[in-house]
Formats: structure tokens, sequence, C-alpha cells
């Protein structure tokens, strides 16, 4: 498959098309299990976090009507999609992390060397952050919450490549999705959905809905 996108290390073939894999099959550096691993981590981190984010945001604002009301107004649509991302944050797996000099955390002493799990779902839950007054716990969804601060896309040089190509697919998705379908409704009961909670990337099985 890769040789009919335009060939790789050395192989020719037709001139490659404006996507990004014909454009990884053209170069000469790259192995065809390089190209492959970069296809895979595209498709895993492009796809299915996107995917599995407009799922849980509209299976959560379907049961929060008053919240999904918010979207009929563009200019909160970005603050809402932060909200979304902070609550329903899809990466539930540790992130490992060295501590580089000794750091005090929850009155614990990490010191330099040490090993830490980061747990990004638990960070964006943090009441000492979220909580704040005038809006419900950080357990609870909020659109006009300020979350900018969370950490669903990583922090610092960690964070995500893709993270504006993400919070664009978001806003359209859920923005359109509930202004074209106002009489959108889940097709069976909250307690029939199936959680991926055995997987890489949070998310729902399927999504039974009925307009």
């Amino acid at each position: 498959m890769l040789d009919t996108l335009g060939g790789a290390a050395g192989r020719s073939g037709p001139a490659p098309g404006e996507d990004i894999l014909s454009r990884l099959a053209a170069r000469d550096d790259l192995t065809v299990r390089e190209i492959a691993a970069t296809g895979v981590l595209l498709l895993v981190a492009g796809h299915e976090t996107t995917a599995n984010m407009i799922a849980l945001s509209t299976a959560l604002l379907l049961r929060h009507p008053e919240q999904a009301a918010r979207l009929a107004d563009p200019a909160a649509v970005p603050g809402a999609v932060e909200e979304l991302l902070r609550l329903l944050t899809i990466v539930h797996t540790g992130v490992p992390r060295l501590a580089v000099e000794d750091v005090e955390l929850g009155g614990a002493l990490i010191r330099a060397g040490d090993g830490v799990m980061a747990m990004l779902s638990t960070a964006n839950r943090d009441d000492r952050l979220f909580g704040t007054e005038g809006h419900p716990g950080a357990d609870e969804v909020d659109l006009a919450r300020d979350a900018r601060r969370h950490v669903a896309f990583g922090f610092g040089v960690h964070q995500c490549l893709g993270q504006p190509l993400a919070r664009a697919e978001l806003q359209i998705a859920l923005a359109t999705l509930f202004r074209r379908l106002p009489g959108l409704r889940l097709a069976v009961a909250r307690e029939a959905l199936e959680f991926r909670a055995d997987a890489l990337i949070y998310g729902l099985r399927a999504l039974p809905v009925a307009w």
C-alpha cells in the first residue's frame, strides 16, 4: 500500500498526493516501518481521541440540556469545550515523569531522580483550581467555568501537538450537532451505556441516539 502512495526509502512511484501519508511515503529518509508507525500514531492520537471526546461530550450534554443550551452562543463555545476537556479527560492512565530537582507536593517530598506518575484526569478535578466561588465543584459540569488551566493536553513541553486541531474539531462538531438536531436524545437509558474503561483512550463503546 505504501508503495502506491509514492514510494519510500528510494522506491519510485506516482507523484504523492496532498495527504500526509502520501507525503510521508514519498520521503527517502523513512523506512516502511517508520511510516506505518506514524500512520498508527496519527490514527490513535488524531482520531480516537477526538472521536471519543465528541461522544462523551454529547452523552454528558444530553443529560444536562441547560448546559447544552450554552452552545447556541458562538462566543461561549470555546470556553464550553475547555470545560468538557477538563471534566472528561480521556487519558486515564498515569503519565510517567522523572523529577529533575527536589520538590514538595501535597506535603510529600519528591527527590530529584524519583519517578512519579501524574494523573491528568485527577489534576483536572482539583477543587482548589476549578471549584471556584460561583461554580459547582470540580466533579460537576459548568460550561461557564474558566477551565483554561486544565492539563487534558499535557503540560509544558509535553503538550499534545495536535491540540489546536482537536479544539477546532470539538467546537465545530458539538455546536453544529446541537444546533441542527435540537431534539437529540439518548435512545437507551444512561445506565445501559458501555464505557471503554479498559482502553488506553477512555470513551464509549457506542452512543445510541434518536431525534
